[in-house]
């Protein structure tokens, strides 16, 4: 059962890394297999950034993992990935869990604040540089505020 599947095609991997189907699960050992083989003999891709392309979905799909044509997408390893060894990867296909995952928060205080900030400025201005300068002058502001560590520090 998947819980959620956003359509990036390196989400859609992770999730097939932990589906309830070993098949599935091995599908993707495959895949972020080829994936380090690519990225090997490409040695020079490990120091370009990695632009997102929307890839076009089938919405004849029967299941998840066919949403993406995997043919048309290049061959990239999921980021939270690079760090597993071969054998991490085999264990985690064995069992159907990355309790590793559990680390790594995928939202944290400071991505929500800044979420905030952004969706402020959409509302208060138009423009990309009007937005932009909104953002920069309210993180400018916060830095200037004074910060309270503890409780005793709070005073009226």
């Amino acid at each position: 059962m998947v819980t959620m599947v956003s359509g990036h095609p390196e989400n859609v991997l992770l999730n097939m890394m932990i589906d309830e189907r070993k098949h599935i699960r091995e599908l993707a050992a495959r895949r972020i297999k080829v994936a380090r083989e690519t990225d090997r003999s490409h040695s020079s891709s490990s120091s370009e950034i990695r632009k997102f392309t929307i890839p076009k979905f089938n919405f004849e799909a029967t299941d998840y993992c066919e949403l993406v044509n995997w043919l048309d997408f290049p061959r990239l390893e999921p980021p939270i990935t690079c760090k597993f060894t071969e054998n991490d990867l085999e264990e985690i296909i064995k069992t159907g869990s990355m309790s590793d995952f559990e680390k790594y928060p995928c939202h944290t205080q400071a991505v929500e604040r800044h979420i905030k900030v952004v969706t402020d400025a959409a509302r208060s201005v138009c423009g990309k540089e009007r937005r932009e300068g909104y953002i920069r002058a309210k993180l400018e502001s916060r830095k200037d505020m004074a910060k309270y560590t503890t409780k005793s520090d709070w005073k009226s």
